[in-house]
């Protein structure tokens, strides 16, 4: 994408931001809109985001100790999937996610991942992106 296309996009969909992945943005770059960003910090989804691929499939994840297996889909937790519900990238880009890319449909979620993000009720240590 071209400077060019970002200005058009931000003009037809709001301002963007990219998100690194990786602790050094060494597995890539998340393209998604300011307030949605805003939105999942506010949330307290943690900023330090990773792409883990499964069988061929890229998944952007972020660190919840409260989640089981230690990480959430941010794309679920984004659109607020729940049970049940999967999450698709309308242009197969999973790196891509402006609300306008992404649907909610049918699916075999097996849990509402924005349940287990947030400020643990107890301190602990903040999780490094490292």
């Amino acid at each position: 994408m071209t400077f060019f296309d970002y200005e058009l996009d931000e003009l037809q969909y709001g301002e963007t931001t990219t998100v690194p992945l990786g602790p050094n943005g060494d597995r890539g770059t998340v393209v998604l809109r300011k307030d949605d960003y805003d939105l999942l910090l506010e949330l307290g989804l943690s900023e330090c985001w990773n792409a883990l691929r499964i069988n061929d499939r890229i998944y952007v994840t972020a660190p919840s100790s409260r989640a089981p297996g230690s990480r959430v889909l941010v794309a679920r937790v984004l659109m607020d999937a729940k049970r049940g519900e999967r999450v698709i990238f309308l242009d197969g880009n999973p790196l891509n996610m402006r609300r306008e890319n992404l649907r909610l449909v049918k699916g075999h979620g097996k849990r509402r991942d924005r349940d287990f993000v947030g400020r643990p009720a107890r301190r602990q240590a903040s999780i490094s992106c490292l």
